[in-house]
């Protein structure tokens, strides 16, 4: 598993994690004030009629640690060089983005200034891990959702990604593109977090859920468990065999002693638990498992 996911980042093509859209030479050279020795130099650069730079509509979410050593892109910033090469198009900016950091020259607030910028690597395998409780499908957030540029504060690894027709979340409103964050007045800033506060609870517990959409708008719903008809699912890929491995979270209940047992060691985030607490699925390489639906949609 290790060897083969370093093998599969290092392949991986990287990325500025910025929105990128076009703008005039005039426009910035006359409102943004760019200084006329860079406007000469793309005047040379670009061919006639496509006299345009490259400007920062969106940023993607970086990890915590690049975000606290700084260098990033802002929304608002005019892309001049990247790697010391002048860009216009995005080709261009491709090309010169594929290491872990490169030098981003950009006019930002009238004033031309140079980043350390780190790079996001595109990996071929996105979710390697999923949840499904009470009917909604939960995993970290995908590439798609962090390159909108919001995770909310103190967490963000539990996103709701589908949900199923008749499941209490279904029945009690709780709908996709939403951050699940306390469970019960508990933070679940990752998914080994959300087990855990949801572990205790048996069936037909009433939960509060604390959630926070994709407009930062925060909402509580209150539904009650189903582990009948809607126990805790657990898919997890194998990057060794390309499988999708399940596993059944046992729930505490007074008519089934079994379920007291101590339960195989949680998997680190965002790592595949061993073959010994899980069952494998079969799910081949490049499928996705069976529940899998469009993101926003419910599953029959």
């Amino acid at each position: 598993g290790g060897p083969a996911r370093a093998a599969l980042a290092a392949l991986a093509p990287r990325s500025l994690g910025a929105q990128l859209a076009t703008v005039e030479l005039a426009k910035v050279r006359a409102g943004m004030g760019l200084p006329r020795e860079w406007c000469r130099r793309f005047e040379d650069h670009c061919p006639e009629g496509r006299r345009q730079l490259l400007l920062v509509r969106r940023r993607a979410v970086f990890p915590p640690e690049e975000q606290e050593r700084g260098g990033l892109l802002e929304t608002g910033d005019v892309l001049l060089a990247v790697g010391g090469l002048l860009v216009h198009r995005f080709p261009e900016v491709e090309a010169a983005a594929q290491a872990e950091r490169v030098a981003v020259t950009v006019l930002r607030r009238e004033q031309v200034i140079t980043l350390d910028a780190p790079t996001l690597a595109l990996p071929p395998i996105g979710t390697r891990r999923l949840l499904m409780w009470s009917g909604v499908m939960l995993q970290a957030p995908h590439q798609p959702v962090l390159n909108l540029g919001y995770v909310p504060e103190g967490g963000g690894g539990v996103y709701a990604s589908r949900w199923c027709y008749g499941s209490p979340a279904h029945k009690y409103g709780l709908r996709a593109t939403v951050w699940v964050v306390e469970v019960n007045g508990t933070p679940t800033p990752t998914l080994d977090a959300f087990l855990a506060a949801v572990a205790a609870l048996d069936h037909g517990t009433a939960v509060r859920l604390r959630t926070v959409d994709l407009n930062t708008k925060v909402k509580v719903f209150t539904l009650k468990t189903d582990y009948h008809y809607w126990p805790t699912l657990e898919v997890v890929r194998d990057d060794a065999t390309g499988r999708w491995l399940h596993r059944k979270h046992s729930v505490p209940s007074p008519n089934n002693p079994a379920a007291h047992e101590e339960p195989p060691p949680a998997a680190e985030e965002g790592a595949a638990p061993t073959a010994a607490a899980m069952t494998t699925a079969t799910v081949e390489e490049g499928q996705q498992p069976a529940a899998s639906r469009r993101e926003g949609e419910g599953c029959g």
